[in-house]
């Protein structure tokens, strides 16, 4: 049957990775190819957005002092979904990679896991964690505040029944999720004890 060999590839963040490649008939791409039954798993992955949090709270932080940051670890597990066409298959598996952490001052940070909640018998530089420190307060902002923003990159990659094929997707986000947060500047006043 006509037809030509094609590389198929896709764009990831940052990034292009290659898939293998394949015969295609007529010159077209059929429904049932397994990088077209890939991108249809992809879209069934319901990739969770991150439920972030703060400590100290988010109405409560302060300039100089270090705020730490995590996302809830029950979302920190692979997902899968499968998409079907006749005999071929192909499968699509997100394995959580890092989070993207947009500090709404400027800053960004990321975290490669979902961070460590805190807790009071913590320690204070535990390398699991994930932490960020304002230098300047919110009060100058809209609201007196900053907004922010948490995304979780998943690593994608999909292998296929039925047919030849498989390949890594790269880092594909999902959907991001805000907190506003209120960063307060203290003063200390030090006074001569003997007066």
């Amino acid at each position: 049957m006509p037809g030509h060999w094609v590389y198929p590839s896709c764009t990831g963040e940052g990034y292009v990775n290659p898939m293998r490649i394949m015969w295609i008939y007529d010159g077209k791409t059929p429904a049932s190819s397994p990088p077209a039954l890939a991108m249809q798993a992809v879209s069934r992955l319901q990739l969770p957005a991150a439920v972030a949090d703060t400590s100290p709270q988010a109405s409560s932080l302060t300039v100089n002092v270090p705020t730490w940051l995590w996302v809830d670890a029950a979302m920190w597990h692979a997902l899968t979904a499968t998409a079907t066409a006749g005999p071929v298959s192909a499968t699509a598996t997100a394995t959580p990679y890092e989070v993207l952490w947009e500090l709404g001052d400027g800053s960004r940070i990321t975290c490669h896991g979902p961070g460590t909640p805190w807790s009071a018998s913590a320690a204070a530089n535990d390398p699991s964690g994930c932490s960020y420190t304002y230098s300047q307060s919110s009060a100058n902002q809209p609201q007196g505040t900053y907004t922010i923003t948490t995304t979780v990159y998943w690593h994608v990659t999909w292998t296929s029944k039925g047919a030849p094929g498989g390949g890594d997707l790269g880092l594909i986000p999902g959907p991001s999720t805000q907190t506003t947060v209120d960063v307060q500047e203290v003063h200390a006043i030090n006074r001569d004890p003997s007066s």
